[in-house]
C-alpha cells in the first residue's frame, strides 16, 4: 500500500518560498534548537518538518540526498517522525544544506548552559 501524497497548501508553499532564503532558513533552524530544552519531543518533531521544509525549498529531499551521499529513501526515514535522526546525520544534513552549527556557552543567573545556534555558509 502506497501512502497517498498530499498536494501542498499555500501555506506549504509559502513557507518554502520563504525557506529559499538561507539566512531566514537558519534563523528558523536557531529558534528550533533553542527551544529543544523547553520540551524536547515536541522540538524534535518541528525540527524535523524544518529540515524536510527547507530541503524542499532547495530543490527537494532528493536532490539533499545526492550531496549528502546518501540515498533520499533513508534521509527521509530519517527525518519521519519514527525516524531516528544521528548527530552524524543531522551535521552531513546542515552541510549539504549550506549551514554550519555553532554551540556557544550561555551564562545565566544561576547556571551554565549550551546555546546552539545555526548559521548559513556561503
Amino acid at each position: 500500500m502506497t501512502k497517498e501524497k498530499k498536494a501542498p497548501t499555500n501555506y506549504d508553499l509559502l513557507v518554502i518560498e520563504l525557506l529559499e532564503n538561507q539566512e531566514l532558513a537558519a534563523e528558523y533552524l536557531s529558534e528550533v534548537l533553542s527551544n529543544f530544552k523547553k520540551d524536547g519531543k515536541v522540538a524534535q518533531k518541528i525540527l524535523l518538518n524544518a529540515l524536510k521544509d527547507i530541503a524542499s525549498a532547495q530543490g527537494g529531499l532528493s536532490n539533499v540526498a545526492k550531496t549528502t551521499g546518501s540515498n533520499t529513501e533513508s534521509l527521509s526515514k530519517a527525518l519521519s517522525e519514527r525516524g531516528n535522526l544521528q548527530l552524524d546525520t543531522l551535521l552531513t544534513l546542515l552541510e549539504a544544506l549550506g549551514f554550519e552549527m555553532h554551540i556557544k556557552v550561555a551564562s545565566r543567573a544561576e547556571n551554565v548552559e549550551c546555546d546552539c545556534s545555526v548559521a548559513y555558509t556561503s
